[in-house]
């Protein structure tokens, strides 16, 4: 991510005037970047149709996709010994009007879920909607940074030749 961000930086160096202008488009950029990243609000709760589409052009998309690929996929963890009362209560506080969390029957499960209970890493991936490989969002980061390499390199023909003349 950071090589791909100096090269649109360094291409936005060349567009812009001067570096005033520069500075502003690669801002617009970063802004497009955080906002379609699919981090701080997920496209599933986005209700504006067509918007989302957008997150192909985030490379910061691809980069937490492939972050949370690596971290969350496949990994699963015993969760036999249960919760803890200290545990319940942040829960509690967490969920303040959910009233099932003072039922001795949820409080019971809670804290003796069994011992076959298995907690799935997976349904972080889930939440996200992250379904492609690892493989493949590595590839896409890549032809992402050879496409604004292509593209910083025609802006830089492009500007040299306005300059000759």
């Amino acid at each position: 991510m950071y090589l791909l961000h100096l090269q649109v930086m360094h291409g936005c160096a060349i567009l812009g005037p001067n570096q005033d202008a520069a500075f502003m488009l690669s801002i617009g950029w970063t802004a497009l970047q955080l906002l379609m990243s699919n981090y701080f609000i997920t496209f599933a709760s986005v209700k504006l149709y067509g918007i989302t589409e957008l997150r192909y052009l985030s490379a910061l998309f691809y980069t937490f996709e492939g972050v949370a690929i690596t971290e969350f996929s496949n990994k699963y963890f015993r969760c036999n010994k249960g919760m803890d009362d200290s545990t319940i209560a942040i829960l509690r506080q967490l969920l303040p009007r959910t009233k099932m969390l003072n039922t001795p029957l949820v409080v019971n499960a809670l804290k003796n879920p069994g011992a076959d209970c298995l907690a799935s890493s997976n349904a972080v991936l889930n939440v996200f909607d992250y379904t492609r490989p690892f493989g493949h969002t590595f590839g896409i980061l890549v032809g992402y940074l050879v496409a604004a390499h292509i593209i910083t390199y025609i802006w830089m023909r492009i500007v040299a030749r306005h300059e000759q003349r």
